[in-house]
């Protein structure tokens, strides 16, 4: 019973580990791959060109905020929880508008 209880307990522990680790990516590897999701959907067709003026125009004020932000050399607990809200909602209108069934002709 004690074997099986500490086998759980590590297993835990370590699915933990891994899954803090895999959602805590960096403010600047998120900006990153929202930048080649936005680049792929443009090489694909499957976003306009309005569509990716908005998306591009979106993504750049958040890299303007999270320069501002971090000028002084750190991120302040609400600032990142700031970026990341920031950046939830673009990574969600970049599916939207990837998945809408408005395609490029040119």
């Amino acid at each position: 019973m004690r074997k099986s209880s500490v086998v759980v307990f590590l297993t835990v522990a370590l699915l933990v580990a891994v899954l803090g680790s895999a959602l805590a990516a960096s403010i600047p590897e998120r900006i990153d791959h929202q930048q080649r999701r936005i680049n792929q959907g443009v090489v694909s067709g499957q976003l306009t060109r309005a569509e990716t003026e908005i998306l591009q125009g979106n993504l750049d004020m958040i890299k303007e905020r999270y320069y501002k932000m971090s000028y002084d050399g750190t991120l302040t607990p609400p600032e990142r929880e700031k970026l990341n809200r920031m950046l939830d909602r673009n990574s969600s209108m970049i599916y939207k508008k990837k998945h809408n069934p408005i395609q490029r002709l040119y």
